[in-house]
């Protein structure tokens, strides 16, 4: 995922770094050495040269060394297409800090730039994947060597993490799908080939209510422990009360880097229906998301991955709209209230949001609910908020605007 989010912080930490040419090298060599030196890093890993991709790695980090080998290996099951780096000295320059260069003791130079990874797993990503790494590079006389990649965890920039990072990794292919499962000694998790057969099945569901061109061939990431689905996702929340996630990994293009993720044990054992049922959400998601944009409300978002997740056309889901009537709340949810609150809390904002969708369906037309969604997704930007956006949207599409829709699906569960 690109990082974003701690631009301001990094900013003012790179006043706080002297010049490059007052370290050691001149910049310009220092830039290219390191440069080399990462592409003898790709070079390695997808020549499957282990000798040489250990020589990358500071012989002194002996436990980052160790974990890097690990990953060497485990990308040997990866179906790993290409494989490269770039680093952004521009983006928020050099990160290192007195701190850091401490840490290293007897070198003569410490680099912390934002270095770029572009991945594909062959057969499944259109596009390279994009993400983030934050790698510690370090010179001893004339030789770079990387020394890690979690020096500034402390201050929240976070290496992007895949599951062959963190644990085995097992892959079984299935027509469209190829699931990456972990944790399990490396061979495929339980449950991992019910999900497979199930996601399979779930791209037709998606396909009767989403008309629009969209990537069918998806890596499905199942790690055994949530806490490595929580590191692969970044969450900065539990994600306890969750049991899959549709999530991109870099790229200002959103169609970059689609992944499914779940917990194999948060899935009833052997079920292929709920499989089939959240599958078919997340795919949802999948599918859409090219056309999302910056404004899109999430209750929309939410609303219409869980209308097709229950293959509502046709028919009002009573049992939510019950739910929701029964919690006396008659307002759309707001964006944030998808991710906290306990399990009650945010099984009625997702209750709410499919009723809302489904109320508009019934209303306008199921062809009006992604014309809807595209037309948010299809906004503009620039001057104005992004209410201004949805509520020019909504009238467009079923001429009136947000609000008073909002005050018409309350009034369809709660009366006038």
């Amino acid at each position: 995922m690109r990082g974003r989010a701690f631009l301001c912080a990094a900013l003012a930490l790179s006043f706080l770094v002297p010049p490059a040419s007052a370290l050691g090298q001149e910049p310009a060599g220092a830039e290219r050495a390191i440069e080399r030196l990462l592409e003898r890093r790709a070079e390695a890993l997808l020549k499957r040269d282990r000798a040489a991709f250990s020589k990358t790695i500071l012989p002194d980090a002996r436990g980052f060394k160790q974990r890097q080998l690990q990953l060497f290996d485990r990308l040997a099951q990866v179906p790993l297409g290409s494989l490269s780096y770039e680093v952004d000295w521009g983006a928020y320059g050099d990160l290192a800090r007195a701190s850091d260069e401490a840490r290293y003791q007897g070198a003569d130079e410490v680099r912390i730039p934002l270095t770029i990874e572009h991945y594909k797993l062959a057969g499944y990503d259109k596009r390279a994947v994009v993400q983030d790494v934050y790698l510690t590079f370090v010179r001893q006389g004339n030789e770079w060597f990387i020394g890690s990649d979690t020096d500034l965890e402390d201050i929240g920039f976070l290496t992007q993490r895949n599951p062959w990072d963190l644990d085995e990794v097992a892959v079984t292919k299935g027509a469209s799908i190829v699931a990456l499962s972990s944790g399990c000694s490396g061979a495929p998790c339980p449950g991992v080939s019910v999900l497979l057969q199930a996601a399979e099945a779930a791209i037709d569901r998606v396909d009767r209510y989403w008309d629009r061109p969209w990537n069918r061939r998806v890596p499905f990431f199942a790690p055994d422990d949530p806490a490595d689905l929580a590191a692969i996702i970044q969450a900065t929340f539990s994600v306890d009360n969750y049991v899959a996630f549709a999530f991109w990994t870099g790229g200002e293009g959103p169609s970059e880097g689609a992944r499914i993720i779940a917990d194999p044990s948060n899935f009833e054992a052997g079920s292929f229906d709920r499989s089939f049922s959240i599958l078919a959400h997340e795919l949802t998601h999948v599918a859409s998301l090219p056309y999302r944009g910056s404004y899109m409300p999430r209750f929309l978002d939410e609303g219409f991955a869980q209308y097709v997740q229950y293959d509502a056309a046709g028919r009002v889901p009573t049992v939510f709209n019950a739910a929701v009537r029964a919690s006396g709340d008659d307002s759309l949810p707001e964006d944030y209230e998808f991710f906290i609150g306990d399990s009650g809390d945010v099984q009625l904002v997702y209750q709410q949001s499919l009723s809302a969708v489904s109320f508009m369906a019934e209303r306008w037309g199921a062809a009006r609910v992604t014309q809807l969604y595209r037309a948010i997704g299809a906004s503009p930007g620039g001057a104005g908020t992004a209410a201004h956006y949805v509520d020019r949207a909504f009238k467009k599409v079923l001429g009136l605007g947000a609000d008073a829709f909002a005050r018409a699906w309350a009034s369809s569960i709660f009366g006038s």
